[in-house]
């Protein structure tokens, strides 16, 4: 095929790649198609550590079997177990999360935490974000997170800081909206 040829398909972006990915794992992550235990393994989980054999499988079905460098799977560890905790209505495409922890007032102190860490201070403001978000059961698109979290947890300063902008902007041009039970604005 050449270039012109209409059935060449350009390269999927990093950024369908990962939508694609936490498309897949959002409609897995349910007791329904896992099990309670597997679940339950999963929201246990230390991402930092040797996560659990369902994680491991989980990573093969997307990505196949030939292993993903090291921060990559750590940070892969970090947003499977988040979403297991918020597991089963975490997703919402086109939820953006920085806009919806304004809105329903998660605290600027621990976001500016969120947004500064890295390691396992990462993995640790993630799972805080990701329980106070089950416990007002709130979804928002992972998507958009998984990039933050991969972003942080890799190589490439000047793509951190861009998803680290585009996480946090939605969260300070909202903070001033936050909802008030009825679904009114304060």
């Amino acid at each position: 095929m050449t270039l012109a040829d209409p059935q060449t398909k350009p390269p999927k972006t990093l950024e369908v790649l990962v939508r694609e990915a936490v498309n897949a794992l959002a409609s897995t992550l349910t007791k329904d198609r896992l099990g309670t235990g597997p679940m339950a393994q999963l929201r246990r989980m230390d991402p930092l550590g040797v996560p659990s054999p369902v994680f491991w499988s989980l990573l093969a079905d997307r990505f196949g079997t030939d292993p993903l460098p090291e921060h990559q799977e750590r940070a892969w560890a970090i947003i499977v177990q988040a979403m297991a905790v918020m597991a089963p209505d975490a997703h919402r495409i086109d939820r953006r999360p920085g806009r919806v922890l304004a809105e329903q007032g998660y605290p600027e102190g621990r976001f500016l935490r969120l947004l500064r860490a890295e390691g396992e201070g990462l993995a640790v403001e993630v799972r805080t974000l990701a329980r106070w978000s089950a416990a007002k059961a709130l979804a928002f698109d992972w998507a958009d997170l998984a990039l933050f979290i991969l972003a942080r947890s890799g190589r490439n300063p000047d793509w951190a800081e861009r998803q680290t902008i585009h996480f946090a902007r939605p969260y300070f041009l909202n903070a001033d909206k936050k909802t008030v039970s009825g679904g009114e604005e304060a």
